[in-house]
């Protein structure tokens, strides 16, 4: 009933012999068929036999394909009854290659116990290959940690845009390194004894009945004495620190805790000056180091360590936040430019730098901090007339809460030239007071001008 191979051979090629797989396959179907022929006819068999898709040239070359077979006609087959179905259902898979790489796949995972190309767990898939560049990388050795160290600091002061906070923590650990003094050993020096220890105002707060309240240090000079005994430094807050502190229990035992505050207020100083170059340059590195560069400063060693260097800390933080206030916008930068210019005053009268310093400031650095709209002139103004309010406050508050006496060379009705006598006007409305001639601790006191000059 059925046709023998050569009459029909499913897997002759058409440009060569067929191959022995090949031949192989078309027994086994051959077989099959022929089984089905003969309980359904030889009408049924002829309609359902499809002949095997041809194999390109190339896979001819597919010699590792092991399948063992009887290469006999349909008769043996016929004889040794009908072929197992995982033959007839393998049979067509292996039929349907389309090519030589699926055949030479198929031998390989046959011999293997591998999956076809068509797996997602197949050499081939796209997951495989995204793994193996993780392996590559997982054997690669851990970083040391001095590396793991290099980073971590890089990334901290150049990763990221400077923040106040951030820039505060390492200054003030640094100021602590530099200017300490030792807790437990430190003891009064110098100017200390006489602004702690003999100062009136700051042991009254530690009386049953004080002599003097909170707000009298706007009536007290630095160190504690009243208008007519005064040399003029006029510096209300560091007073009111200093009281606080004692108050707190920082007394005679130690200078260590009011030293401490200038040593703080000192990394909070450099902060503030990091964040200036940050608002102006947009330079992490230049930024950073201009603020190191004043907190190491060697030449401010005796403002930062000395107890009395609180004025010259506190005037340094008033002058710098009104230069912070100039790279902010102008809602709040009048107000912040009054608040600082004030702050230095009362800490030290040297802070009058900010009135002629912060206009100039401005109108400079308007354009690099904002490049949309700088309105150079409108912020030049706002910060003269803030600056200036806070000077003319400052003058008026210290006239009247502490008249101190003026030198005689600033007198009314002096026969001088113009310039001397409108230079003596604006020193009476300073209220300068005169400064006492003690060759001792100003060895320039009984110097003529162009000596204190030279």
């Amino acid at each position: 009933m059925a046709d023998s191979p050569e009459s029909s051979d499913p897997g002759q090629a058409p440009h060569g012999e067929p191959s022995a797989a090949n031949r192989s396959l078309d027994a086994r179907i051959d077989a099959a068929m022929a089984a089905e022929a003969e309980a359904e006819g030889a009408s049924e068999l002829e309609a359902k036999r499809t002949p095997a898709t041809d194999v390109t040239e190339d896979a001819t070359q597919a010699k590792s394909l092991d399948v063992s077979a009887p290469a006999s006609a349909p008769a043996s087959a016929s004889a040794s009854g009908p072929a197992p179905l995982e033959s007839e259902s393998a049979a067509p898979t292996e039929v349907e290659a389309k090519s030589f790489g699926d055949v030479a796949a198929l031998s390989s995972d046959g011999a293997a116990g591998v999956a076809s190309p068509d797996s997602p767990d197949s050499p081939a898939s796209p997951d495989s290959a995204k793994v193996a560049p993780l392996a590559l990388h997982a054997d690669e050795p851990p970083p040391k940690r001095h590396q793991m160290a290099f980073h971590w600091v890089r990334d901290y002061f150049l990763g990221e845009d400077p923040q106040f906070l951030a820039v505060l923590v390492p200054f003030c650990f640094l100021s602590m390194l530099l200017f300490t003094r030792h807790p437990l050993k430190t003891n009064f020096i110098f100017d200390e004894q006489e602004a702690l220890l003999a100062n009136p105002y700051v042991r009254s707060v530690t009386e049953a009945h004080p002599k003097f309240h909170w707000l009298d240090a706007f009536r007290r000079d630095f160190w504690g004495l009243g208008p007519e005994r005064s040399i003029g430094s006029y510096r209300p807050i560091p007073n009111l620190i200093w009281r606080f502190l004692w108050w707190c229990g920082a007394r005679e035992h130690n200078p260590f805790l009011h030293h401490w505050v200038n040593v703080l207020f000192h990394g909070v100083n450099g902060a503030l000056l990091t964040m200036i170059m940050w608002r102006i340059t947009k330079r992490k590195g230049l930024s950073w180091l201009a603020g190191m560069f004043l907190v190491a400063s060697a030449v401010l060693t005796e403002a930062v360590s000395g107890v009395v260097g609180i004025s010259d800390v506190f005037g340094t933080f008033g002058c710098l936040l009104a230069l912070y206030a100039l790279t902010c916008r102008m809602p709040i930068m009048g107000a912040l430019v009054f608040f600082g210019t004030l702050f230095g005053l009362y800490s030290k009268e040297s802070a009058m730098i900010c009135v002629p310093m912060l206009p100039l400031f401005a109108l400079a650095t308007a354009s690099s901090v904002f490049p949309d709209k700088p309105r150079r002139l409108p912020r030049t103004f706002i910060a003269f007339f803030a600056a200036a309010a806070a000077f003319v406050l400052y003058v008026e508050s210290r006239r009247r809460l502490f008249p101190a006496p003026i030198p005689p060379d600033f007198a009314k009705g002096l026969d001088k030239p113009q310039a001397q006598r409108i230079f003596a006007a604006i020193m009476r409305w300073y209220g300068q007071p005169a400064l006492p001639k003690d060759p001792l601790n100003n060895p320039l006191a009984n110097a003529d001008t162009p000596h204190r000059i030279a």
